[in-house]
C-alpha cells in the first residue's frame, strides 16, 4: 500500500512540474459502475451489481497527444451475492467511497475528435457501507487503491470513457466474516468496469 501511496503522489506532482499547458478544463462526470469482485466469483455468482459514480474532473492539456487527468469521484459498488453452496443465504450489500484516480491519456489530435489510451493509478476511501447480514462497516478497509485501463475519445466538449480497474487491496480486514458469504467478501479484490461522460467548460 505505502508503494501505490508513493506513485499516486508522484503522479499528483506530475501536475506542478514546469510544463507548457495548452489548456485547462474544469468539468463535472457521471456514469454507470459494475461491480466484479476477485475470491466472490469462485464461490458466488453476483447479481445487481450495477452501481453508478459521479464527480469532478480536471483536464490538463500538455501536448496535443499527452493529457493529465485527475478526478474526484464518488462511487457506489453494490451487489447481490448470491449463495452457491446451498446452506448459506443470499447476502446484498453497497459500498460508497470517494475516489481519486489520475488519469494519463495518450492519444490522436483530429482537430474534432481525439481518440485516446489511458492508464489511472487511483486512490480511494471508504466513507460507508450497507451490508443485509452481519457484517459491519468497522470490517472493511477503508484506505485501499489500485490501477485502471481503458480509452475514450474527446468530442468537442464531451468525454466519452471506459475503464477496467483492478483493486491492490482486500475489501475487508483480516479475520473478519468467517463462516458466512462475507468472508469471501472480506478477502475479494475490487474489478470495476465503468462507462462515463463527462462534460467540460
Amino acid at each position: 500500500m505505502k508503494k501505490l501511496v508513493i506513485i499516486f503522489s508522484l503522479s499528483l506532482f506530475a501536475l506542478f512540474l514546469p510544463h507548457k499547458a495548452n489548456a485547462q478544463l474544469l468539468g463535472v462526470k457521471g456514469g454507470i459502475y459494475t461491480t466484479h469482485l476477485s475470491d466472490l466469483l469462485e464461490h458466488h455468482d453476483i447479481s445487481q451489481n450495477l452501481g453508478f459514480q459521479a464527480g469532478l474532473a480536471y483536464n490538463v492539456d500538455i501536448s496535443p497527444s499527452f493529457v493529465i487527468q485527475p478526478e474526484v469521484l464518488y462511487v457506489q459498488q453494490k451487489g447481490k451475492i448470491k449463495d452457491g453452496e446451498g446452506h448459506l443465504s443470499d447476502e446484498t450489500f453497497k459500498l460508497h467511497y470517494i475516489q481519486v484516480p489520475v488519469n494519463f491519456q495518450l492519444g490522436i489530435n483530429l482537430v474534432l475528435i481525439r481518440p485516446f489510451f489511458q492508464v489511472s493509478p487511483y486512490l480511494q476511501y471508504a466513507l460507508g457501507s450497507d451490508f443485509s447480514g452481519s457484517y459491519k462497516m468497522k470490517d472493511i478497509r477503508r484506505l485501499n487503491g489500485g490501477i485502471g485501463v481503458g480509452g475514450g475519445v474527446d468530442l468537442w466538449k464531451f468525454q466519452l470513457n471506459i475503464r477496467y480497474y483492478w483493486g491492490f487491496n482486500k475489501i475487508g480486514k483480516n479475520g473478519t466474516g468467517e463462516g458466512t458469504v462475507y468472508e469471501n467478501l472480506a478477502n475479494s479484490r475490487g474489478r470495476s468496469l465503468e462507462f462515463s461522460v463527462a462534460m467540460f467548460f
